[in-house]
């Protein structure tokens, strides 16, 4: 998705990834409108099927790399050792197998963001929502965040979904969905 500051990008985003509701309208996932759903269901669903990154990374200070990716694997209920061994290998696979015990204050903000993915990819998302993930980066390791994310996303085999306002970025895709001023416009 592309679109300037305050065009309702990231809301947009957030409704797709069950974080808020549609004012208006409806959502259907698997054909069930999601606003039938309990707010149990709702987060069974978003941890099941959903995955984001944020621009601003959301890991926690205090915890380690793997344990900030870990952390979202609890939730999921899953048993200790497969968290583990998932977040190892998503680290490796970002290039950062070697930071596992770092806390996210001694790392770049190119390697935070890369933790991010890591994060995301670990619980094995059918959709990855990424919410302006260059938007803090220099345009070399932005490059490398966005060659990341389609590299994993195609080994994945799960859907990528970008919000940016950066047409270079929105470049790099098949589709484009574009906001303007509230409305939703193709291109």
């Amino acid at each position: 998705m592309l679109g300037r500051s305050g065009s309702g990008k990231s809301t947009l985003l957030s409704i797709l990834g069950l974080l808020d509701a549609p004012t208006t309208g409806s959502y259907l996932i698997g054909g069930r409108d999601v606003s039938s759903l309990r707010a149990r269901e709702l987060d069974a669903l978003r941890g099941s099927v959903f995955a984001f990154v944020r621009q601003r990374f959301g890991l926690l200070d205090h915890l380690t790399v793997r344990e900030n990716i870990e952390a979202a694997a609890i939730h999921r209920g899953e048993p200790r050792r497969l968290r583990r061994s998932r977040s190892l290998r998503a680290l490796a696979q970002v290039g950062l197998a070697g930071r596992a015990h770092h806390r996210p204050g001694e790392l770049s903000g190119g390697e935070q963001q890369r933790v991010a993915v890591a994060r995301a990819l670990a619980g094995r998302p059918a959709v990855l929502l990424a919410d302006e993930p260059t938007g803090s980066l220099d345009e070399e390791t932005g490059g490398e965040v966005m060659r990341q994310l389609h590299r994993l996303a195609a080994e994945r085999l799960c859907t990528l979904v970008v919000v940016t306002h950066d047409p270079l970025v929105a470049g790099e895709f098949d589709r484009t969905v574009v906001l303007d001023r509230g409305r939703v416009r193709a291109r």
